[in-house]
């Protein structure tokens, strides 16, 4: 030892004595010193997300710390599932031409381990822990999800300006946890099976030390819920109508309905541009269905990733890569930033539910009291369900119950070849629900005749196609009455009307102001049954005053179309204008009509779903996570 040291040394050793502390043993040359004792540390853990869903994590403010690890009608974080392509390399035009539809399916921000910039950042969930300013240097913490959500989540953790994922055992050494961890969590899927995962997913914080090894000094948790996927009505402002585009294959009925089409979309206020998709398949409707996630946002925002669901229509059930129906891939190629699609089926049963699982087969009914998310609207057939799959997802959100009409009777089989929710300014529930009135045609027929217009002709300058054959469909109101296949399928019709509507006014509530009746006839097909008269349920609507229905072509009397005017009649009074659409040749004598033929992308209610407590409870039911353990440090 130097000797200018040799009286800091000594002073040393008497300040030891005269304090009691022991003097260190000197160490022997040549040996390592000892590891010393650790210091005296309380450490608090801490951890922090949106408990109280206004979109910021406090830490300064109990609103985020209390009941964080339960869930309640009022109270509990949210997480999306990041099913959407921020970067853009899930792009159809990116992949592989061979591409699988399970591949396609499984492209998306949340398949790999990063952070795809900062738009992707922005899906995440936010977690913060409460800086530890004293943590000791041998000071560290684990984070990680633990239970059945740490499948189906992923965690990040910041530092350096940088996001990387955080393995369930790494350590965050002491130098983060001095200036407090931000965190977030990455939602990897939905929940498509309720008994397999319930969405939820609890955090855990824990403390510990390099001295004191396998302790667990603190911990904290909170419990976050996927955010769950909603379907939208037609009460909901229309943003864009897609239709299908066979391009060259196409010719004057396709150009002439597009023409409408983009007329109708400006009068009704709808900015963007018809969205016109490759495919010779032209029922749009059937490839996909409208839906959004949504989790709080800053400022009392929400932030909104649309889904697209895809229909689960097998059409290929032994081709390895491509069994669902083609067209249902523009989900892939409208994916995109905030824009995620999804896929859900299963091989077994697919060729008898085929057609149950279109997407013409799956609508929603508006809000209503004990409902205020509405339900989903389905039509089914004993042996011909739709795909137990895709039901128990649809089912697993929660929100919306289903409720399921017969429609085995119908040759296609989807519910809105015969009903429609339509938006209404009277109807105290601010919506009604248009039926198909097989019945209600008929008399309109024979009050036709028994006022001497039997021979007016109706479907003038149509024709039906029959074996690649055009064949005159053009009639009178007499020969009319005089098919009894039409009368006969019209009365089948009219019974499997009254079927569905029983159904609908017990689980809807339905009266007789909100139903309001479309007359139309039926013809038999396949053994079932198919509209002869273009189907006026199968309508679509523009917005809240303005419906695009199917030109019914029918007897005209006094300079105007019986039908048409009963139809106008009826749905006047709820301020709703019907626009007429030709769509004979492109839609009605291939068994479809308007809807069947167009799609539309809805916005998104201002009404975030959790501000409705009612939603909350159905949905997310109160749940507390496992308790935590505390070994040591003070509860918080």
């Amino acid at each position: 030892m130097p000797a200018a040291l040799r009286p800091l040394a000594l002073a040393a050793v008497l300040l030891a004595a005269c304090t009691g502390e022991p003097t260190p043993e000197p160490a022997t040359p040549g040996e390592p010193a000892p590891t010393p004792a650790p210091t005296a540390w309380q450490p608090v853990a801490d951890l922090r997300a949106d408990v109280d869903r206004d979109g910021v994590v406090e830490l300064g403010e109990a609103g985020d710390d209390a009941d964080e690890e339960m869930w309640t009608a009022t109270r509990g974080a949210l997480f999306l599932a990041n099913l959407d392509d921020d970067g853009g390399r899930c792009a159809p035009a990116t992949l592989p031409a061979d591409v699988s539809d399970a591949q396609l399916a499984a492209c998306h921000d949340a398949s790999d381990d990063v952070v795809n910039g900062s738009q992707d950042a922005l899906d995440l969930a936010p977690l913060r822990t409460v800086a530890l300013p004293d943590a000791p240097e041998d000071a560290f913490a684990t984070v990680q999800v633990v239970g059945t959500g740490a499948a189906y989540t992923r965690l990040f953790l910041r530092g350096s300006g940088t996001w990387r994922a955080l393995a369930p055992d790494a350590r965050v050494e002491a130098g983060l946890l001095r200036a407090g961890l931000e965190l977030a969590l990455e939602g990897r899927d939905v929940v498509r099976d309720s008994s397999a995962w319930d969405g939820s997913a609890d955090v855990v914080l824990t403390l510990g030390r390099d001295g004191a090894p396998g302790e667990v000094l603190a911990e904290d948790r909170v419990r976050l819920k996927v955010a769950p996927v909603l379907t939208l009505s037609a009460l909901q402002p229309v943003e864009a109508l897609h239709v299908s585009d066979p391009g060259a294959a196409g010719g004057a009925d396709e150009a002439a309905f597009f023409a409408r089409l983009e007329q109708l979309r400006e009068a009704a206020g709808i900015s963007a541009p018809l969205l016109r998709h490759p495919s010779r398949d032209r029922w749009v409707q059937d490839f996909f269905e409208d839906a959004y996630m949504a989790v709080p946002a800053a400022g009392g925002r929400q932030h909104v990733m649309r889904v697209n669901l895809r229909s689960a229509e097998v059409y290929a059930p032994a081709d390895p890569l491509a069994p669902l129906r083609s067209a249902g891939r523009v989900v892939y190629a409208l994916r995109g930033p905030d824009v995620a699609a999804l896929q859900q089926f299963q091989l077994e049963g697919a060729t008898s539910s085929r057609t149950y699982n279109a997407m013409g087969n799956t609508e929603t009914v508006p809000p209503y009291a004990g409902y205020p998310l509405g339900r989903h609207l389905r039509g089914s057939a004993t042996g011909g369900a739709p795909d137990a799959s895709f039901t128990r997802m649809l089912e697993a959100q929660g929100m919306q119950p289903p409720v399921y009409v017969d429609t085995s009777w119908l040759q296609v089989g989807h519910v809105d070849e015969t009903l429609a929710l339509l938006p209404s300014a009277t109807a105290p529930r601010g919506w009604v629900l248009l039926a198909a009135d097989p019945a209600g045609a008929r008399a309109m027929f024979e009050d036709l005749q028994a006022r001497g217009h039997g021979e007016t002709r109706l479907f003038m300058g149509k024709a039906w196609r029959v074996n690649r054959q055009d064949v005159p469909a053009e009639t009178t109101v007499t020969q009319v009455l005089a098919r009894t296949d039409v009368l006969d399928a019209s009365a089948r019709a009219a019974t499997g009307m009254e079927g569905q509507l029983a159904v609908l006014r017990r689980e809807l509530v339905l009266t007789d102001a909100e139903l309001v009746r479309a007359p139309f006839l039926f013809q038999p097909l396949g053994g079932k049954v198919t509209a002869f008269q273009p189907a006026s349920a199968n309508l679509v609507v523009l917005s809240r005053t303005d419906v695009a229905v199917a030109d019914p072509h029918g007897p005209v009397v006094d300079g105007v179309d019986v039908f048409k005017a009963h139809l106008e009649a009826q749905l006047a009074p709820h301020g709703l204008r019907v626009h007429w659409v030709d769509d004979w040749n492109l839609f009605h004598r291939l068994t479809g009509n308007v809807h069947c033929g167009t799609n539309a992308t809805r916005a998104v209610p201002e009404s975030a779903w959790w501000n409705t407590a009612e939603a909350s409870r159905q949905a997310l039911r109160g749940s507390r996570a496992p308790s935590a353990t505390r070994t040591d440090g003070p509860s918080h």
